[in-house]
């Protein structure tokens, strides 16, 4: 078995369906938990992981919401971006697709049009560090309305060329 779980960690991968607001590493949101809340329970990566151990989906919900509310500016998306990729890489992930959700954030973040351009820095700057080439697709949602979903098509518009 070990010698399978070598070949598997070691072969390229191409990663074709990757939420990049669910791919976040642990010590990045760590870091974003110091930084807002200093005082939070949440001190280590041992129990950081225990908030993502879903008891149910109800409980996966919570827990996409609540690590939501550190995530408030450009630079957080930049890096949190960023550091995604980095550690895909290090899983021998060589091509990848991406989908972002730059209208999840706007009760905390600093509005999508800033979402949308730090995360094609972050993208951006993996692609030149790591030599990986990496698709994003904004995920527009098609339980909001077709009036929604128009009106982020034209957010999305001046980033046609960048952007899946």
């Amino acid at each position: 078995m070990e010698q399978l779980n070598h070949i598997i960690r070691n072969m390229p991968k191409i990663e074709l369906h990757c939420h990049l607001e669910g791919a976040f590493t642990l010590d990045f949101l760590l870091s974003r938990i110091h930084k807002y809340e200093p005082e939070s329970k949440i001190r280590d990566l041992e129990t950081l992981r225990k908030q993502f151990v879903f008891r149910d989906f109800d409980h996966f919900i919570r827990s996409w919401i609540w690590k939501n509310r550190y995530f408030r500016t450009a630079d957080d998306f930049r890096d949190s971006t960023y550091y995604a990729i980095e550690a895909l890489v290090k899983q021998n992930i060589i091509a990848l697709e991406a989908f972002f959700s730059p209208w999840d954030f706007e009760e905390w973040g600093p509005g999508p049009e800033a979402i949308i351009e730090a995360t094609l820095e972050g993208k951006e700057a993996a692609e030149k560090d790591f030599g990986i080439p990496v698709n994003l697709i904004a995920d527009i949602v098609r339980n909001h309305g077709h009036d929604t979903a128009k009106a982020r098509l034209k957010q999305l518009y001046p980033y046609k060329n960048r952007i899946c």
